[in-house]
């Protein structure tokens, strides 16, 4: 999904640009101090990894890493609000299965409040914004796979709304 929208180029792999981002963020090298996110991305794609330091960084570390540069690479190409794009992390680790990139890609491209869907999924919210927020993915996932009844859409949205919420308990 991060190469479908562009910060992540076809070669780059989530592990190591999660290495990257961590051993330059070390270095002094932050989002911050450049102008554009892609400036950021080229420094840190052109950044010399130090392989005793890569061994000491569990996968997991690296991952989480390059997950989060991708959230913020994902937040400043769509221009979302800062934090709205971990969400989507949360959702493909609870559900693979239903949350998959295609699917997850055809979310964000809908325009839908990603805050506002990961706290449906979290049982999070109030009765009038949950009812809202189900017939917002039940549209979205009638455009996404138009052959489904809405018995099955909906079906499938409990599914994956108890497994979010078990993989947080």
């Amino acid at each position: 999904m991060l190469k479908i929208f562009g910060v992540f180029e076809e070669d780059d792999d989530v592990e190591d640009m999660g290495d990257r981002a961590i051993q330059a963020g070390e270095a002094g090298i932050k989002p911050e101090k450049f102008d554009t996110y892609d400036e950021y991305m080229a420094e840190i794609r052109n950044f010399k990894l130090d392989p005793e330091r890569s061994a000491e960084l569990s996968s997991v570390e690296k991952l989480a890493a390059g997950l989060g540069i991708g959230a913020v690479g994902l937040e400043k190409k769509l221009d979302a609000p800062e934090g709205s794009m971990g969400v989507l992390w949360l959702l493909a680790a609870s559900n693979p299965a239903f949350f998959t990139a295609d699917r997850l890609v055809h979310l964000v491209k809908s325009g839908a409040d990603l805050l506002q869907v990961a706290s449906f999924f979290d049982g999070k919210l109030g009765p009038a914004d949950a009812v809202s927020t189900r017939q917002t993915l039940m549209g979205v996932e009638r455009d996404f796979s138009p052959g489904k009844s809405d018995e099955a859409i909906y079906a499938e949205l409990n599914v994956a709304k108890t497994a979010v919420r078990n993989l947080e308990h």
